[in-house]
């Protein structure tokens, strides 16, 4: 910190000026041009190909970071279910753990049962003719 009299001015060494220093002002800055186009066709070209180039560089960082995500989702998932699952049978009684066993098994055989009805070809039925039975017309 440096510190100053008060009728002293400034040593410019430790504090130079915006033109000592090259530091841009607003009389030195160059502003720049704005696009112009001359159709509406050239502005579409130059939006285009500036699309393209920035999607060009989003495009790998996007997809590692939709992979990060997806492996954390599918990590989270199987974490969580592999844990109940551990915890459950680590925590359960012997009764819980017959009962589910049982509760499963009945599952299953009821549900190759119900495959094996739906899976039996249906017997095919005799056609029979359409008819029409009209009533007489009414005599006018």
């Amino acid at each position: 910190m440096v510190f100053y009299l008060p009728n002293q001015p400034p040593n410019r060494m430790e504090h130079p000026t915006a033109i000592e220093a090259n530091i841009p002002t607003a009389e030195t800055r160059e502003l720049p041009d704005p696009r112009q186009f001359n159709t509406l066709g050239e502005a579409m070209g130059a939006a285009r190909s500036d699309a393209r180039k920035l999607a060009s560089e989003a495009a790998p960082k996007l997809k590692q970071s939709l992979r990060t995500v997806a492996f954390d989702v599918a990590y989270g998932a199987a974490f969580g279910a592999c844990f109940v699952a551990a915890f459950a049978r680590e925590v359960a009684p012997d009764a819980l753990k017959d009962g589910l066993a049982r509760g499963a098994r009945a599952g299953r055989d009821a549900a190759a049962r119900a495959k094996k009805i739906l899976t039996v070809p249906a017997t095919p039925q005799p056609e029979t003719p359409a008819t029409c039975e009209c009533p007489d017309p009414v005599p006018a």
